[in-house]
């Protein structure tokens, strides 16, 4: 699942057991390519005590990552849901470049469901 915010693309994944430390409860893994999405579900969403540090993972294919319980993102999702007080999402970016990429996702999405016609051959 990707979860797509004003404040940036947010993917949850369950934690690889080799990754799970003994007694840790926090199963859920948040994964981003911009770490400012996590400080913001942090700051906004989630306390220190809900979401682990963040984690710099620059060798792999997202390169920050925090840890955290599945109720406690559910909760923060929940809110994120009550927060929603726009009528169109994409303006809403908190960057300029989150917004052109969110404009170019669009593109792609729109072209999957509704692809060009092609014209008829005489």
């Amino acid at each position: 699942m990707w979860i797509m915010t004003p404040f940036g693309i947010l993917m949850p994944s369950i934690r690889p057991d080799h990754a799970i430390k003994r007694g840790d409860t926090r199963k859920l893994q948040i994964r981003v390519r911009d770490r400012r999405a996590l400080v913001y579900l942090r700051d906004r969403y989630m306390g220190d005590d809900e979401l682990s540090k963040i984690v710099a993972t620059p060798k792999m294919d997202y390169n920050f990552r925090a840890y955290c319980e599945h109720d406690d993102f559910a909760r923060a999702v929940a809110r994120m849901i009550i927060d929603i007080d726009y009528e169109k999402f994409k303006p809403e970016s908190v960057s300029d470049d989150l917004h052109k990429l969110y404009n170019e996702i669009w593109f792609v999405v729109f072209e999957h469901y509704d692809p060009p016609r092609k014209r008829r051959r005489k």
